[in-house]
């Protein structure tokens, strides 16, 4: 998977490890990873990427947006 930008940023403040592996291209901060399970094609897959993508966020205090959550 490629991450780009502010979700490398992210990502390495969740798992500092990963600072050795980023590299820059076209001016914008890359960062490959290698994922050990699938993540697209299933439901579960994409369910558990969300929940753990969003607590990492809610950790940083970001906050959902109920709106699109409730309207969905």
């Amino acid at each position: 998977m490629k991450l780009e930008d502010k979700f490398v940023d992210i990502m390495c403040q969740v798992h500092p490890k990963g600072l050795p592996y980023v590299r820059t291209e076209n001016g914008k901060k890359v960062l490959y990873l290698c994922i050990l399970k699938a993540l697209y094609g299933c439901i579960e897959s994409a369910l558990l990427w969300y929940n753990t993508y969003t607590s990492v966020l809610q950790k940083m205090s970001f906050e959902l947006n109920r709106v699109s959550i409730e309207d969905g």
